[in-house]
Order: C-alpha cells, then structure tokens, then sequence
C-alpha cells in the first residue's frame, strides 16, 4: 500500500487533475478527499485528500461508515463540509 497526502484549495482545477489520473489505468487507486468548506475559499487550504494504492480490503469495507462521523466533527462552523471516497481505477 502506497498513501500520499496532498492538499485541496481549487475544486475545478483539482477535478481535472483527477481525470488525467484517472486515465492513467493504475488499478487498486482510490482517493480519500475533505472539503472543509461548502465551496471554494480563494486564496486559502480548502482541505486536504489522501491517494491510496493498493488498500487492504479491511480498511475499504470499514472506511464508509468513518466518513461521515469524520465530517461532522471536524466542519468548521458554519460549514457542512464534504468527505469523499473515490476509485480512480479499478
């Protein structure tokens, strides 16, 4: 298992860079991504993802029910924020 950690500031820009990735074909490749914020704050951390290869199947079945208590906890005020769970290949 590989996990590299990258921060998120510009959904736009960072949906495209997902797309190139995800026809790179690597399989076994999921991102872990938190907005902190409802949209896009300029200028400033928005958040932060994970790029995941190859996870144990354990952590795959167990990571839904996480994402939303996850969330909830650490949305700043005012916010509701958004955590997603993405395969970018097989």
């Amino acid at each position: 298992m590989t996990v590299i950690w990258y921060p998120l500031k510009d959904r736009a820009a960072h949906q495209r860079w997902k797309d190139k990735l995800r026809r790179l074909g690597i399989p076994k490749f999921l991102t872990v991504e938190h907005w902190l914020y409802d949209g896009d704050q300029h200028g400033i951390y928005n958040g932060a993802g994970l790029f995941i290869v190859n996870p144990p199947y354990a952590f795959t079945e167990g990571l839904p029910p996480l994402l939303e208590a996850l969330r909830a906890a650490l949305a700043p005020e005012g916010h509701r924020g958004e955590i997603t769970a993405d395969w970018l290949g097989g």
